[in-house]
């Protein structure tokens, strides 16, 4: 019993026809007919009840056949695995990202890599920015996407290099029955008196909020939060909250990527290289 008798087997049974199974499987009819006559000699029973009119099926056709499926499944799982792994863009890729930036330019850039890279295990690890800069001095993922606020030098140590990927203003969230809503944007001096919150990712002790529960809590109450520009893409919110231009404030949120300057994972510099592409 074969792979290549089998597949005459179920398509003959879908047809129950000898000369359009040899159509659909680019084979001539004669070895169609001699593959099936082989695996009913190697099976000790018929499958077909062959005249000049007809086929018909017979009983233990009927109870093979979930068999002879099963069996080609399982092949075509084991050939799709074969070709997996002899491709060559075949690897691990492991990319941490902080939390609340998933609606940033950074999905877009992931997007991009595995259209180009399906055969990529790309795993995905999200936490605080603190936490996840820990995974990659421990080697626990291949780089991460962080964020800082302001110009200053970024305080990577010596061993890590970085990319920066995107920079967004800032807004002013709010419920949209706040009385500044009515604003078509704000200066800091409007809402200097206002109870706020700066998502300040450059401040060591910063603890990340969840933008779900901040938003909640804005759409409730008569707080605002200075947030990075993108986060406007939370749509489930937009019923309730509305987002205004910060026009005085000078400071943007800055998106970087993190890697480790000495990493041999060539899924790592494939994705380097995309990133770099995207950014001509």
């Amino acid at each position: 019993m074969n792979i290549q008798q089998l597949k005459c087997f179920v398509e003959v049974s879908k047809t129950l026809n000898f000369t359009k199974a040899s159509q659909n499987l680019f084979i001539s009819q004669t070895a169609v007919s001699n593959h099936i006559k082989h695996l009913e000699e190697t099976l000790g029973f018929q499958l077909f009840i062959r005249n000049k009119k007809n086929v018909q099926l017979t009983q233990q056709r009927e109870i093979f056949l979930k068999s002879a499926l099963k069996v080609l499944e399982a092949n075509q799982e084991c050939y799709q695995t074969i070709q997996y792994l002899h491709h060559e863009n075949f690897g691990q890729l492991k990319i941490g990202y902080l939390k609340g930036i998933e609606h940033c330019i950074m999905i877009k850039n992931i997007q991009n890599f595995y259209q180009h890279n399906k055969h990529m295990d790309i795993q995905l690890y999200r936490d605080s920015r603190q936490e996840i800069e820990e995974l990659l001095k421990n080697h626990k993922v291949d780089c991460v996407f962080t964020a800082r606020v302001g110009h200053d030098p970024i305080p990577f140590e010596e061993q890590f290099d970085y990319l920066h990927i995107y920079s967004y203003p800032f807004v002013v969230a709010m419920s949209k029955n706040h009385v500044l809503s009515s604003y078509s944007s704000l200066n800091y001096f409007d809402i200097k008196n206002q109870t706020h919150v700066i998502m300040d990712t450059s401040h060591p002790d910063f603890i990340s909020h969840d933008l779900d529960t901040l938003f909640m809590h804005l759409a409730i109450s008569q707080d605002t939060a200075i947030l990075a520009q993108f986060v406007e893409d939370y749509y489930a919110y937009q019923k309730y909250l509305c987002f205004l231009p910060l026009k005085d404030f000078s400071q943007q949120f800055h998106i970087y990527l993190i890697w480790h300057k000495n990493s041999q994972n060539k899924s790592l510099n494939a994705f380097l290289q995309s990133i770099k592409k995207e950014k001509e």
